[in-house]
């Protein structure tokens, strides 16, 4: 059996990161982690061929190879998708679809022709799928078993994968959240009790990329690493020595609760494992806001001070905010960007709230007679909402134009990065350094933990001080930064400069927003 397992196409995004992937000489962000662990329950003798449409086309010669194609995507991703589907089905092959889109609007795959549509997690939909495929059956919604104990999902199949065209490989280490925020679709997904690996299993992973060559960033792509204390802290001092064996190869990144704020042992655990960003939904500072969307797990604490910890302590952070909650009053954006510079967080996403199917918010809204025809990309910063708000939707549209187009100004932006990095402290490396000098006990290098390496080709570091200190308008600003923060917290440096490589990809989606609203 010869099987094309086929990454859609996604729509340009504050994700896209083109300027990054571009500068680090890749040609996608992410490695597609669902098909890679979909191809290792299936049987080892099929044989597999990846194409990634985020940086390749399907060629006669794929369609002709092929006996089965088989498409995972999430909703952003749909339109791709369904073309892949009908294409596939025009040439008469075999079309199984899967993933966040078809287990929560299976039924739209299924009218574009798919044979089979998965809903859920494959570790239990998979035995399923192989019986409904050897008993000839067609037009069929294939259902999981049941969420599976993730000690029976396998090690992906990363050598599928062409790793020179990522920036960042992927691993999970969890499926679900224990919370229950109105408008996440996560619990719809993969239910409400998180499921860990072991730390041995997540180990095993490692040296499978390890032993491919990678080196480099890798995304833990859990929906909430830390929604289980015991479980991530059992992973981070199993990943701790592995790391410190093979030299540290890897960079990690990933997604935690605010909550995070409040455990600094947790948080020097992960960064003596490597981790140096967690993207964080902070979403609103109204707590009436969070009450209302059940985001109760952000209530009870300074959302300023849970950053200032988990900067202070080594991470960097990616904020999340929404506009257009129920209840909101008017002036959301200002708010946020107030928070912001306060706070001095960098890098910041500013999204229209979206009506996810599937989610607590959809049924509401569908109940009150409010959801609006289609579901809403949520694609960037900017777009049509797909439900009516109780306050006028170019309202707070414009709000998040105005927010993004303040907080996205590349002046702003380097002052908050250079505000938040010499505020952070310094590396273990550093500090190990400053006491073997002080005691005079020889040397003791520690760990580098959770920052970026200085690049390892003089060019592409050549190449970032042209753009930011010799072609841009605030030239100046960035060399009186730079200078600064390299006399008072130089352990912190590289990741200064990284913060500022990651910013030219802000500054396009700042652009990207406002010519999308001027044509509209």
């Amino acid at each position: 059996m010869n099987v094309l397992l086929v990454n859609p196409r996604s729509p340009y995004s504050f994700w896209t990161f083109d300027r990054t992937v571009d500068h680090m000489g890749g040609k996608a962000l992410t490695a597609p982690l669902g098909l890679v662990t979909v191809a290792a329950l299936l049987p080892r003798e099929w044989n597999f061929k990846l194409i990634d449409l985020g940086y390749q086309s399907l060629t006669d010669d794929h369609w002709d190879w092929a006996d089965l194609v088989m498409i995972s995507g999430m909703i952003v991703q749909k339109e791709s998708l369904i073309e892949v589907v009908r294409e596939a089905k025009r040439r008469g092959k075999r079309v199984i679809v899967g993933g966040p889109y078809a287990s929560l609007l299976p039924k739209e795959p299924l009218d574009a022709g798919a044979d089979f549509v998965v809903v859920g997690e494959g570790e239990t939909a998979i035995p399923g799928l192989l019986a409904a495929m050897d008993s000839g059956e067609r037009g069929t919604i294939i259902h999981e078993a049941g969420k599976p104990d993730l000690t029976l999902s396998p090690v992906p199949r990363f050598d599928l994968l062409e790793l020179s065209a990522y920036v960042t490989m992927a691993i999970q280490v969890s499926r679900g959240c224990p919370f229950h925020c109105e408008f996440c679709d996560i619990a719809s997904l993969y239910g409400n009790k998180q499921r860990y690996k072991t730390p041995d299993q997540v180990v095993t992973e490692l040296d499978a990329l390890h032993a491919l060559g990678w080196h480099g960033h890798v995304l833990v792509s859990d929906d909430n690493f830390i929604g289980i204390r015991k479980s991530a802290q059992a992973v981070l001092e199993k990943v701790i020595p592995w790391m410190k064996s093979h030299g540290e190869p890897f960079l990690f990144w990933t997604q935690t609760s605010v909550n995070l704020g409040k455990d600094v042992e947790l948080i020097d655990l992960m960064t003596e494992a490597n981790f140096y960003y967690v993207f964080l939904g902070i979403e609103t500072l109204d707590e009436k806001q969070l009450l209302a969307a059940k985001k109760t797990h952000n209530i009870g604490q300074s959302p300023f001070d849970a950053v200032e910890t988990i900067k202070t302590n080594g991470l960097s952070i990616i904020g999340s905010f929404i506009i257009g909650f129920d209840g909101e009053t008017k002036g959301a954006g200002d708010r946020i960007v107030e928070f912001v510079e306060q706070a001095n967080i960098p890098v910041v996403m500013v999204n229209t709230l979206v009506a996810l199917p599937g989610t607590q918010l959809w049924k509401r809204l569908e109940k009150e007679g409010r959801l609006l025809n289609g579901t809403a990309p949520g694609l960037l910063s900017g777009e049509k909402m797909n439900f009516r708000p109780l306050r006028p939707e170019a309202e707070i549209l414009q709000e998040i134009v105005d927010a993004t187009k303040w907080l996205f100004e590349p002046s702003r932006y380097l002052e908050r990065s250079y505000n938040y990095y010499m505020t952070m402290r310094p590396t273990r490396a550093a500090m190990a350094a400053r006491h073997s000098r002080q005691s005079s006990n020889g040397d003791n290098p520690g760990l580098s933990e959770g920052q970026h390496r200085a690049p390892k080709d003089l060019p592409r570091l050549f190449a970032l001080m042209w753009r930011h200190g010799v072609v841009a308008p605030y030239r100046w600003q960035f060399w009186r930064q730079l200078v600064s923060i390299y006399r008072h917290n130089p352990s912190r440096v590289v990741a200064y400069l990284g913060n500022i490589a990651v910013g030219e990809n802000i500054f396009k989606v700042r652009n990207v927003i406002e010519e999308r609203m001027s044509a509209r």
